[in-house]
């Protein structure tokens, strides 16, 4: 995966034998991040998040999930408006092999329900 972040300015993921993402490397790498959001006490984290969240984990005071949809200009709001304005929340990029490791979960799931 290194070798195609290097190289590729494309990319693409068959699921099943269907191509189910294609993009620019670095449009795709920009909409995927890491999100850790530190909760004020008594933050309550609803049960129904954005199905973009992925791979979220709650401990209690930090909530941490990656963003599929990750927009800058709007991130902060939606927390927000979801967490209430006290959460604190830092991004950070992830690799190519998580991107793919995303895609292939949530792959895996949509085959699950259906």
């Amino acid at each position: 995966m290194e070798e195609v972040e290097r190289l590729a300015e494309w990319v693409g993921f068959l699921d099943d034998g269907v191509l189910t993402t294609a993009d620019r490397l670095v449009t795709l790498m920009a909409r995927h991040r890491r999100l850790e959001v530190l909760l004020p006490p008594g933050t309550v984290v609803p049960d129904e998040l954005p199905d973009a969240w992925v791979l979220r984990t709650h401990d209690g005071t930090r909530l941490t999930f990656v963003d599929t949809a990750f927009d800058e200009a709007n991130t902060g709001s939606l927390l927000a408006r979801i967490l209430g304005p006290q959460a604190h929340w830092s991004s950070q990029a992830v690799s190519l092999s998580e991107v793919f490791r995303i895609l292939s979960q949530a792959g895996r799931g949509r085959r699950d329900r259906s």
